[in-house]
């Protein structure tokens, strides 16, 4: 498995949370705040571990070909252009919570 750090502005969080749940993940996966500022909550992220078809569903996301789930295609691509994403193969951090706070640095950001 692939892990993944992905994560959306606030705006983006609910909309990003039905996307996941569409694709068979939890209804909350979007559920660590993060800050840009140290105070307020600029993002919310996500790990997990997702396979080559995943890596293959946002990419062609980026390029107008979305899945069939029930939300329209603008709806979709406002997840995938507002998406931080950090991807790393097996063994390349020591932990996921290693892969985690280098992704999320990164961006700039921080846990909150």
């Amino acid at each position: 498995m692939i892990s993944a750090i992905l994560v959306v502005p606030v705006d983006l969080r609910e909309r990003a949370n039905f996307l996941a749940l569409c694709l068979g993940w939890g209804p909350d996966s979007y559920s660590v705040p993060l800050t840009i500022d140290g105070e307020t909550i600029s993002h919310f992220a996500c790990r997990a571990d997702v396979t080559e078809s995943f890596l293959a569903m946002i990419s062609d996301a980026s390029n107008g070909i979305f899945p069939s789930i029930p939300m329209t295609p603008q709806e979709i691509s406002a997840v995938v252009v507002g998406l931080l994403s950090d991807f790393a193969a097996p063994g390349q951090y020591e932990s996921a919570r290693s892969h985690f706070e280098a992704a999320i640095a990164r961006h700039g950001l921080a846990p909150l």
